[in-house]
């Protein structure tokens, strides 16, 4: 298994692994025409149609705002963030994930900054005018799972997480639209695989998410509030 996919002290191994990406709306946004990079967001063309949640999770402002300090650097980043922000860019609120989707999908928003984007092909296969942006780096996350220092059960903890990482599960996890670790296991849609060469990936460990997810959400609220 790939490096970033367990925790090298042992605590946690990833199951699925989730990758966030701006998104848009097709017919307000038509496929061609979207922002392609973190520039490109800046075209007074897109000024009050960008939208975006803010809840301290990944799937949101503070996920944004992670991306691009680990594109750009602090003070570089600091300042396109405060370039962005004279876009006019909408606050949803708690509708981080599935929600702002939704949002995207009924016109609401021509863009949204954050969104799983495993959950846009989704509604895009069933014909929803919606699309993901293969923002050059994206933010990359995992699932996992990990066994209680003092479960009551730890053998049949450790079962479990075999059977999380096993082919099987990671089949089932690809049946039910979530993207496996394993990389063995082919996708139905192949594009939502990251590589460095299509997508190139900035990996959060949870630690990290955990230790700077208030700095990320202060920030957002500093400059775009």
């Amino acid at each position: 298994m790939a490096p970033q996919f367990v925790d090298k002290d042992g605590r946690w191994i990833g199951v699925t692994m989730f990758v966030l990406t701006p998104g848009f709306n097709t017919q307000l946004a038509p496929r061609g025409s979207e922002p392609k990079t973190f520039e490109d967001l800046l075209d007074p063309r897109w000024k009050g149609k960008i939208a975006v949640a803010s809840i301290p999770v990944p799937a949101s402002a503070p996920g944004f705002v992670a991306i691009v300090l680990a594109n750009m650097g602090e003070a570089q980043g600091m300042e396109y963030l405060r370039k962005l922000a004279k876009q006019n860019v909408v606050d949803v609120g708690i509708a981080a994930g599935r929600p702002i989707v939704d949002q995207l999908i009924a016109g609401e928003h021509a863009i949204a900054l954050q969104i799983f984007h495993h959950h846009a092909a989704i509604s895009a296969a069933q014909g929803a005018p919606v699309g993901w942006i293969a923002m050059q780096p994206a933010f990359a996350n995992l699932q996992t799972s990990s066994l209680l220092e003092k479960a009551p059960h730890p053998n049949a903890g450790k079962l479990l997480i075999d059977f999380l990482v096993s082919r099987e599960a990671q089949e089932i996890f690809r049946d039910a639209n979530y993207i496996p670790v394993d990389p063995g296991v082919a996708l139905r849609d192949p594009s939502l695989r990251p590589n460095d060469k299509a997508m190139r990936l900035v990996w959060f460990s949870p630690e990290e998410i955990e230790r700077s997810m208030g700095k990320w959400m202060q920030i957002y609220k500093d400059v775009f509030r």
